[in-house]
């Protein structure tokens, strides 16, 4: 790997032997160009007619917002982080990390799974059987379970699976979620049609669309 300064930037040039094209890529605030084996020069003509590009992705990338709290005396839940502290909300997983014999990182994370799918498969049944109406369309089957990469996904076969997580996000953003996937069944695809199914149901879609982006999965 070599460091090409570029403007205020290190970006990181990874070279790969086995690789026909260049392309630029923004992973966790680090710019990286991946590419075959090129000169520096023309390394640098790439990063140059990306220069907006790179700068818009960068700036879109510190307004997002990492769904994180401090773990133990922290929660962030229905959009909000709230404090633990004499919270009766949050008794079920007060009394959880009470009862953690050897306290850890590895330990807390375990309580506040526990507690996000708990949290997750209350609301959002709740939430999935609205929209069903609503929508007169019924899913197959709710899963939830932790998902690095997805809030939700919707199978073939009807199987609605959303993220344990997806209870830290705004309600309006759940919903936005719930329909999304229950569109799929209608529309297994991101077409027009797919798109006129979720505006028929929230006209705003579009804007909470959006929002979803300042939330970072990072578990």
């Amino acid at each position: 790997m070599k460091l090409i300064d570029f403007d205020t930037l290190k970006i990181e040039h990874r070279i790969n032997r086995r690789m026909k094209h260049s392309y630029i890529a923004i992973e966790h605030e680090r710019v990286i160009l991946k590419s075959p084996p090129i000169s520096e020069r023309y390394a640098r003509q790439i990063l140059e007619d990306k220069r907006q590009w790179i700068h818009r992705k960068l700036a879109e990338q510190t307004m997002r917002q990492p769904l994180q709290c401090r773990m133990g005396s922290e929660v962030f839940y229905l959009g909000e982080k709230q404090s633990l502290e004499s919270n009766a909300e949050f008794d079920d997983l007060i009394a959880s990390i009470a009862a953690i014999r050897k306290l850890s990182d590895t330990s807390l994370q375990r309580c506040y799974d526990s507690f996000y799918k708990r949290r997750a498969y209350d609301h959002l049944a709740e939430r999935l059987d609205s929209y069903e109406k609503m929508m007169e369309l019924s899913a197959g089957m709710m899963q939830i379970r932790k998902m690095k990469r997805r809030w939700g996904s919707c199978s073939s076969s009807g199987v609605i699976t959303f993220n344990s997580h997806l209870i830290q996000l705004p309600e309006a953003l759940i919903d936005y979620v719930v329909v999304h996937e229950l569109a799929h069944l209608k529309e297994m695809n991101h077409s027009k049609a797919f798109y006129a199914v979720v505006e028929s149901v929230l006209p705003d879609y579009k804007h909470r669309q959006k929002a979803m982006k300042k939330f970072i999965l990072d578990f």
